[in-house]
């Protein structure tokens, strides 16, 4: 399952997939739904039919426009994207694949990008054009936002990060992470980057210079996310093991570690 909040925090969506093996009744096909609610009341506003497996989900900054990447073993298109004010589908430049695994609004709301099996792009969501980053990889991509929009921060199967100028399409510097690196997210004032290493550390790098800060080693098993709290100076992560721990970015020093397993 994967969840998004809207921008104003009054509305969540729930992206369930439920194989046909695990329901009390087996059903011919798996079901594949995307369920926006009213996160005050837990009232359910609408349900989307995807036609695919759910693997992420975005709002638009002004929560007009929903945007999921699906996978699935045809080459149909893996990318939906929805007005929420008509709920009807949009015509979004198609991306016939198997998988898009990670969609993003940029903080303007004026691009989205995509990341699927065979590259990372960003389409302008007013006129509908696409611009390719990397294109014909066939590897998994991920990325992120500077809080500012200008930068684009994409990770690559060489083990390097590049953040991108939006408004360039160039690459304004690369990062090389020692082991390589995955879910790459900036701070909230955009200085600081953060991102895990495929040798378990998490590792942060100066913006600016890209200058490597810092690394640590947090969990006992696999890190699944990272996020940096509202004074841009705390790190959280959570792990596999069920934990969650929260880090000084400036001193690296551990401040706090919370069971996320209710006994």
């Amino acid at each position: 399952m994967c969840l998004a909040f809207s921008g104003d925090g009054r509305t969540l969506v729930s992206g369930s997939n439920v194989s046909a093996f695990l329901l009390p009744v087996p059903l011919p096909n798996p079901v594949h739904a995307l369920t926006v609610w009213d996160a005050a009341t837990g009232r359910r506003l609408r349900d989307f039919l995807p036609g695919s497996m759910v693997q992420s989900v975005a709002f638009s900054p002004d929560g007009n426009l929903l945007a999921a990447g699906t996978f699935g073993l045809t080459w149909r298109n893996k990318l939906k994207v929805w007005d929420l004010r008509t709920g009807r589908p949009l015509h979004f430049p198609p991306h016939r694949t198997q998988v898009v695994g990670l969609v993003a609004f940029s903080p303007n709301g004026n691009q989205l990008a995509v990341s699927d099996d065979n590259g990372v792009s960003v389409i302008d969501v007013s006129n509908r054009t696409e611009h390719w980053l990397v294109r014909g990889q066939r590897a998994s991509f991920e990325f992120s936002f500077a809080p500012d929009g200008r930068l684009l921060a994409t990770t690559h199967p060489d083990g390097s990060i590049r953040l991108w100028d939006i408004s360039t399409w160039k690459v304004e510097m690369t990062i090389t992470a020692p082991s390589g690196a995955g879910m790459p997210v900036f701070s909230p004032h955009g200085k600081t980057l953060a991102a895990l290493c495929a040798d378990g550390a998490v590792r942060l790098w100066d913006v600016g210079s890209g200058k490597d800060l810092r690394s640590f080693v947090p969990h006992q098993k696999w890190v699944g996310s990272l996020a940096f709290l509202a004074d841009g100076k705390t790190l959280a992560s959570a792990s596999l093991d069920g934990t969650l721990e929260k880090w000084n970015i400036d001193t690296g020093e551990d401040i706090g570690k919370f069971s996320l397993i209710s006994k």
